[in-house]
């Protein structure tokens, strides 16, 4: 399986597959019974069984460098809202508008747990 860069219904249920094979041959090592994943649920860059949840890694430790100007003008989405960075302040807070055209003001790790787009 490639690098994925984003979860979907083909790439999760592939994933539930290989986790449900390694989990049952660690529970068979040890003599244990294994779990089940229990329901599955994912966005673009967390997949969450009923006990576990697994995100993607952050864009800044593989795509982008941490300096404002690769930020300004820059677009993510969280939680179903899309950001654009368009102020940087200076104390690694930014301003991000929303699509709605609202503004919120967004520490750097903030924009490193969101989905670039």
């Amino acid at each position: 399986m490639n690098t994925i860069k984003s979860f979907n219904r083909i790439n999760v249920k592939e994933l539930r597959v290989e986790l449900e094979n390694a989990i049952r041959t660690i529970c068979l090592k040890h003599g244990i019974t294994a779990p089940s994943l229990g329901d599955i649920s994912f966005d673009d860059d967390t997949f969450t069984t009923s006990k576990l949840t697994f995100k993607l890694e952050s864009i800044f430790n593989t795509t982008m460098s941490l300096s404002s100007e690769s930020l300004i003008g820059k677009r993510f989405k969280s939680v179903g809202r899309i950001f654009t960075i368009k102020l940087d302040y200076g104390d690694n807070t930014y301003q991000g508008t929303t699509q709605n055209g609202k503004n919120f003001r967004l520490r750097k790790d903030q924009i490193a747990d969101m989905s670039p787009l």
